[in-house]
């Protein structure tokens, strides 16, 4: 009866689990980070949904970092803008702006906004010292999970709330 309130703490532990080495969980943080800084309606960002879910990482990092960075985007919107308004206004790029328009997904892509590129461009920038900033805090981390003692012990745990559940007996 009460098994479904200890449901998603079951499977966030089953999907941190997952693909749990430091790289990773710092490749799916990575990703994470440039898909929260997307603009969601362009083609970027499903393109970059499908590549962390079909890449080795860690999804549950990657989905967790997305939501960390989303909220962040109104205040970068502005710089953004400046930024991709500096990308559009390369004058060599002009014809490989107009080749990507012209292709039948083109609009979609969201090239020709200004926040879009930017959002993209700054992500990708931020991409490779998230990585390693991730990496070494996961590194550290990741000692007390080698640890088979304290690993078994939350796996107990979550099991012994779920049987508790089970049985209408609180943990």
């Amino acid at each position: 009866m009460l098994q479904w309130n200890f449901d998603p703490v079951r499977l966030l532990w089953g999907a941190l689990k997952a693909h749990s080495s430091p790289s990773q969980l710092a490749s799916g943080f990575a990703i994470g980070v440039v898909i929260g800084l997307a603009p969601l309606g362009s083609l970027v960002a499903t393109m970059l949904c499908v590549l962390l879910f079909s890449l080795r990482v860690n999804r549950a990092m990657g989905c967790l970092a997305a939501l960390l960075f989303m909220w962040t985007t109104p205040w970068i919107e502005p710089y953004a803008h400046i930024v991709g308004l500096s990308a559009l206004s390369i004058e060599s790029l002009q014809n490989t702006y107009a080749w990507l328009y012209e292709m039948p997904l083109g609009p979609w892509i969201g090239f020709n906004n200004t926040v879009v590129l930017g959002s993209l461009l700054i992500g990708v920038y931020l991409s490779f010292p998230m990585y390693w900033l991730s990496y070494a805090c996961f590194s550290m981390v990741s000692g007390w999970q080698k640890n088979r003692r304290r690993r078994w012990e939350v796996d107990s745990l979550i099991a012994r709330m779920n049987i508790g559940a089970e049985w209408g007996v609180a943990a």
